[in-house]
């Protein structure tokens, strides 16, 4: 049950980025608007991160809360700025160089004054917490006025005091002024023997070894005598004659700081006390309500009762219990020890008899069922048995709506209660301390830009006038915070009652698309959504609207423009086509003259081809006619040389 109120309270607050609101307390003044936009950046920023420099574990912080408040009834916590710095080093102080004749700093070659040191050194810190912080201070660690108001028990208690369990050491480091901006006057001459004689006393050990399983991790450390011995730090806050007084304490044997008005303390909350308490279920007349666990731990307590005795029923079955003769000599320890494969000797059949238990298994379940239901209506819930005990409601989607809907009523009036009586009041006290603490340059430049100071309302830079301002704080935690899909159909249907009266709606206004947007995409898990989509800027200027005279005209004008505008690309195109014909035409012709050089080309080839053939022919004929000639000659003068008597 604690588990699904707080899985519900985590949806409420965490589904989206723009949960927490920062309103100005005039809409219509834009310096009070860019000063909630720039703080609400701010506390976005503090919550978002957790490293202690920067941030604080918002969702842990929370998560324990609402735990506390399921469990005990209430959740108390104290807002104060934590801030502590570590020295690294030294450096020479610096001092202007400042001109003997008129007194004024000697400007350097860029304009600053020329620095010199003195022969002194001072140390050099760096910063190692400088957040807003929560507190949470466990429920039996809060002592307060029982004639406290049970409405606001935290400011209107004549006393409360809170405490917190020490180590010794830093109890020492805090007297000696750990935290700069602590403005607490803390006693002088407190010794550690005067700490460690005041430091033994504890209460509430009962409490917590019921929380941490038995031990008290407090107590075992109670008797060291080191700076690791725990001691018990009470801070006091008393009203005396109408005025708030605040000290510190260890126990009530030891004062370690001069009372003080509380204004003067803690400067940031304009006299108000830095602790706020919560509710987890509201009681009128009586500032420790009872807690949800609390009411319903008598169920709880029969559901355990009817399921040990079906427990024991069911062991009883498997092994019920014997009858034994007596006399006649049965080991009856190895009945209590029955196991497969074991036997026991007898002298008759019926010396050892086992009794069959009756039944009572459907009667039992039925009324665990009843019970079950009775705690889930108790308690808020929807779960299972619901559904089976309501068995013929389960067969419609309808019947499912039903079923979970007055369980959803009822953890939103949950959450509603501890908001309203805790989350906002303590959020409101964190804004508070930025407003008076917050100095980092960084911060406020991430912030000044998150918050679009220079576009939105031409702000270039965070001043300490514009943190002061006076904001509201509110959370936008309703209806359907425990059913995303719940919430989005009743946010579809309110836009669509809207959008049904937006014609006859005088003045007529417009959606906010900014805040719609994120909240859609928020409960379908997204955050914000906001790298889904861009947003114009709002400051653009707009067109003027045009008259309906002129959108005529220029209707016209442009409709003789595109006749025109055909006519020239009809010339056009006739044109490309002439010269396109044009270039087809040269183109021919110009390869039939090619073809034509070609072919003339290819005849002179030719000629010359068979003209060197003919050559060669009548080479030969001459050739073989030389040869014949030459052989008819020489016969003929073979013949006519005288031949040789015989």
């Amino acid at each position: 049950m604690i588990r699904k109120d707080q899985t519900a309270y985590a949806a409420a607050l965490f589904s989206t980025d723009e949960v927490v609101a920062i309103q100005p307390e005039l809409d219509d003044d834009p310096r009070q608007s860019a000063s909630a936009q720039v703080i609400h950046a701010i506390l976005n920023y503090r919550l978002d991160r957790t490293s202690p420099r920067g941030g604080m574990p918002w969702f842990i912080i929370a998560m324990a809360a609402h735990q506390d408040a399921e469990l005990t009834g209430i959740v108390c916590s104290k807002q104060d700025w934590e801030y502590e710095e570590k020295v690294i080093g030294q450096e020479p102080v610096m001092v202007p160089l400042v001109d003997e004749m008129t007194g004024q700093p000697i400007p350097g070659p860029f304009g600053e004054p020329i620095m010199m040191p003195t022969g002194e050194v001072q140390p050099v810190t760096k910063k190692i917490k400088d957040r807003p912080m929560i507190f949470l201070v466990p429920p039996e660690n809060v002592i307060i006025d029982e004639a406290a108001p049970f409405y606001e028990p935290a400011q209107g208690a004549g006393y409360i005091i809170l405490r917190f369990p020490t180590a010794l050491g830093d109890v020492k480091r805090m007297m000696n002024g750990s935290n700069p901006k602590s403005l607490v006057r803390w006693r002088p001459n407190i010794t550690d023997t005067d700490l460690q004689k005041a430091a033994n006393a504890y209460d509430a050990a009962g409490i917590r070894r019921a929380r941490d399983g038995g031990d008290d991790r407090m107590e075992q450390r109670a008797n060291a005598v080191n700076d690791f011995a725990v001691c018990w730090l009470h801070e006091n806050f008393v009203r005396y004659d109408g005025q708030d007084w605040h000290f510190w304490s260890v126990g009530t044997q030891l004062i370690l700081s001069d009372p003080a008005p509380v204004e003067d303390i803690y400067p940031a909350f304009d006299g108000a006390r830095p602790v706020t308490i919560g509710f987890g279920a509201i009681e009128s007349h009586n500032i420790r309500p009872m807690s949800k666990a609390e009411s319903v731990q008598p169920l709880q307590q029969e559901i355990n009762d009817l399921r040990n005795l079906r427990l024991d029923a069911a062991k009883q079955a498997v092994l019920p219990f014997a009858s034994v003769r007596k006399g006649k000599g049965i080991d009856v320890s190895t009945l209590t020890k029955l196991a497969p494969g074991k036997h026991i000797h007898v002298n008759e059949h019926d010396d050892v008899t086992f009794r069959e238990i009756p039944s009572g298994a459907m009667g039992a379940m039925a009324e665990s069922s009843h019970l079950n239901v009775e705690f889930d209506e108790l308690g808020g819930q929807f779960s299972g048995s619901s559904v089976q005990t309501t068995r013929e409601m389960n067969e419609t989607v309808g019947g499912m709506r039903l079923l979970s809907g007055n369980a959803n009523a009822t953890t939103e009036f949950d959450i509603r209660v501890i908001v309203e009586t805790w989350t906002e009041t303590t959020l409101r006290q964190v804004v508070k301390l930025i407003q008076f603490y917050e100095n980092d340059e960084t911060v406020l430049r991430v912030a000044a830009q998150k918050a679009e100071l220079f576009d939105r309302y031409g702000i270039d830079a965070v001043t300490d006038d514009m943190l002061t301002t006076e904001v509201s704080v509110k959370l936008n935690v309703g209806i359907g915070a425990v059913d995303p899909m719940q919430k989005i159909a009743k946010l579809a249907t309110g836009m669509d009652m809207i959008a049904k009266i937006l014609p006859v709606a005088e003045p007529k206004p417009v959606p906010n698309s900014e805040e719609i947007i994120p909240e859609i995409m928020g409960a379908v898990g997204y955050k914000d959504g906001k790298r889904f989509f861009h947003w114009p800027d709002p400051n653009a200027e707009e067109e003027p609207e045009t008259p309906p005279e002129v959108l005529i005209e220029q209707a016209k004008q442009e409709g003789e423009d595109r006749r025109q505008q055909a006519e020239i690309e009809g010339e056009l195109e006739e044109e490309r086509i002439k010269a396109e014909s044009a270039r087809t035409v040269a183109t021919i012709r110009e390869r039939g003259a090619n073809e034509r050089e070609r072919l003339k080309a290819k005849a002179r080839l030719a000629e010359r081809i068979i003209t060197n053939r003919q050559q060669q022919r009548h080479s030969v004929e001459e050739g073989r006619r030389g040869r014949l000639h030459d052989l008819f000659r020489g016969a003929i003068e073979r013949q006519s040389q005288p031949q040789p008597p015989a």
